[in-house]
């Protein structure tokens, strides 16, 4: 249903429109109207319910939320932002996934997704994919800085890894570490990929 259309979009500071939705800049007024089950996942809730404003107010992320132009009073979905850089510690895992010319370069800026989250009456609906395709377009386009990735550090659940392969993230392999025993798992997407 809200798939990576190429409608034409309108970028602002800090807002983003296209195909009549707007991923803009939540305000203390919508959190204290969103109901503490926004989401079917708690963790999430208690973040945007109770931590979101304070996380901006001491400048560790912005939260935006996604609304439909026509009826702006319901909060679609939510996501927090933060930066980040990505490492990579290995010469052959760094060629592998980042193809750059300047191949001594083992630090990437990037952008974290900290939290994403939809609103449960709408799950199911293409929404997440919509937010993070906005989110892509607002770091080629509207950026102030150089972001090279997306990063994510993702629920390990079967649901959620696969929502974001599917939406083209890559998982960070460390040998080292047994996957089944983590609560998320790092992943990134490359921003040089995307098609405006």
């Amino acid at each position: 249903m809200f798939s990576d259309s190429s409608a034409p979009f309108k970028i602002e500071r800090q807002k983003i429109s296209q195909d009549g939705f707007e991923l803009c800049l939540v305000s203390a007024e919508d959190i204290e109207n969103l109901t503490q089950n926004f989401s079917s996942n708690a963790d999430l809730n208690d973040f945007f319910k109770n931590d979101c404003l304070l996380y901006e107010k001491d400048l560790l992320a912005k939260t935006y939320k996604l609304i439909y132009q026509e009826k702006p009073e319901i909060i679609l979905g939510l996501i927090s932002l933060s930066n980040d850089a990505l490492r990579f510690e290995g010469r052959s895992q760094r060629d592998n996934n980042v193809p750059h010319r300047k191949r001594g370069l083992n630090i990437f800026p990037a952008v974290k997704i900290g939290r994403l989250a939809i609103n449960k009456e709408f799950d199911g609906k293409g929404l997440g994919t919509f937010i993070i395709s906005l989110v892509k377009k607002i770091f080629l386009i509207e950026n102030r800085t150089g972001c090279r990735f997306i990063t994510v550090d993702a629920y390990n659940q079967h649901d959620v890894l696969n929502f974001y392969k599917k939406n083209l993230f890559v998982e960070i392999k460390n040998k080292d570490i047994d996957k089944a025993t983590l609560a998320t798992v790092s992943m990134f997407y490359n921003l040089q990929h995307v098609k405006l």
